[in-house]
């Protein structure tokens, strides 16, 4: 990774390769997730922490200094980016962890993956405030909408599930299912 800054060019700075990657808001710090998970802080251009996760770490979000990561081995751990700690970890699957990412809210944290099911965290106390199957087989990813209150999941069958959660530990009755990413096109949720 590299930036060019007017007719500057600063130092590359060595992430590894693939994996997946987040921003924080404020852009201080990004996130890299491979075999270690890297925490950048974005203006002094260094890597800050360099955390090897014993399996590996398949999907990262970040709220305030804090970052969220799903691992091979069906957890969520939370980070300090500050110090590169651990300061929790959230059984949230029985097989790997593939999405996971916060409200724009700050109050949940929703994770999917192997068994299909999309879980909902409370983020601050770290509970378990929901969990339910949405797919036949492995979800791939989450994402909160804007209002913080509908979930998009992404995995196997059906492909792409729209989840209501009202923050009162309820699901609304019927989780919207769709084949495709085009459905969510014509529903106005992407540009």
């Amino acid at each position: 990774l590299s930036e060019i800054v007017g007719d500057q060019v600063l130092p590359r700075v060595d992430l590894g390769g693939g994996g997946s990657w987040d921003i924080s808001s404020d852009g201080r710090i990004a996130v890299v997730a491979t075999e270690v998970l890297k925490i950048v802080d974005l203006p002094a251009w260094t890597v800050r922490h360099s955390i090897p996760l014993e399996k590996g770490t398949f999907h990262t979000a970040i709220f305030g200094d804090t970052v969220y990561a799903g691992g091979s081995d069906g957890r969520v751990r939370v980070v300090d980016a500050g110090t590169g700690r651990v300061t929790a970890e959230w059984p949230a699957d029985t097989g790997p962890t593939l999405g996971v990412d916060v409200s724009p809210d700050g109050k949940w944290v929703a994770s999917t993956g192997f068994d299909g099911q999309v879980d909902i965290w409370e983020r601050e106390s770290g509970i378990l405030v929901r969990s339910a199957p949405v797919f036949d087989g492995p979800g791939t990813n989450v994402r909160f909408l804007p209002d913080s209150t509908r979930i998009v999941a992404v995995g196997a069958d059906p492909g792409v599930a729209v989840i209501t959660f009202d923050g009162a530990q309820r699901w609304e009755d019927a989780v919207s299912r769709m084949p495709d990413p085009i459905a969510m096109a014509q529903l106005g949720m992407w540009e």
